[in-house]
């Protein structure tokens, strides 16, 4: 939604299908870490690819977002501090599976670093923006394995827990929930790019009209990715019990 109450219905439709695939990811890792379930395929490079295109989704779609509605600072904190909630939820109830840096964190900082220089974005090229957020996104991909492309990074930057934050795990491993400011501000920055680009060439009339059932989950994203985990867990409890 942008300042003026305008709902773009394929954005929020986009936002509802990456919900889905979340959910049907998040019960596909219950079944196999909770409940035991035997799927090879899980470990495998096809299923990494599937978390990854959800969590790029999620980031890139909230950078596209970020300059339609007021209050982004508040919009952010909320956010962070949902994503501070999980953090804390699978600390002290799931410790062999907490989750220190979720995407939820990661969005939520995003939105936080964006408010204070929105104005200095708005001056760059939307174009040169995109392109270089993308590059750097590409190119920093690996930066928490300690590698830049082939370089390998100096070990002193891998320590503590705000390098960690940052994108320097000091274990150079943090799970699959792992997503630090770098690289993924730079891909939260290329969806604020795009979406500059969608609205200078006036693409965003092209973005009204989306999918009913999946508008409607992309509108209360945050309100279903909080609550999906338990209902699964209670329900995959009630079949396996």
């Amino acid at each position: 939604m942008n300042g003026h109450g305008t709902r773009y219905g394929l954005i929020d439709t986009l936002r509802g299908a990456a919900l889905l695939s979340m959910i049907f990811y998040h019960m596909a890792w219950d079944m196999v870490n909770l409940f035991g379930a035997d799927w090879e395929w899980y470990t495998s490079v096809y299923a990494r690819l599937w978390q990854q295109s959800i969590c790029i989704s999620f980031i890139f779609i909230s950078g596209f977002c970020i300059l339609m509605g007021k209050n982004s600072m508040k919009r952010g904190l909320i956010v962070l501090l949902c994503g501070i909630a999980i953090s804390l939820f699978t600390n002290i109830f799931m410790p062999e599976n907490s989750i220190y840096f979720g995407v939820l964190v990661c969005i939520g900082s995003c939105m936080l670093i964006t408010c204070p220089i929105k104005k200095y974005i708005l001056k760059i090229n939307c174009y040169v923006g995109a392109c270089i957020s993308f590059i750097l996104f590409v190119l920093f991909k690996k930066v928490g394995n300690g590698y830049v492309l082939n370089i390998r990074l100096p070990r002193f930057l891998y320590k503590g827990a705000v390098m960690a934050y940052a994108g320097f795990p000091e274990n150079l491993y943090m799970g699959v929930d792992y997503f630090p400011l770098i690289p993924w501000f730079f891909l939260f920055a290329a969806g604020i790019f795009t979406y500059i680009a969608f609205e200078k060439r006036e693409l965003l009339k092209y973005t009204l009209k989306g999918i009913k059932p999946l508008s409607f989950a992309g509108r209360h994203t945050l309100v279903v990715y909080m609550l999906h985990q338990p209902i699964i867990y209670c329900i995959l409890s009630l079949i396996y019990r």
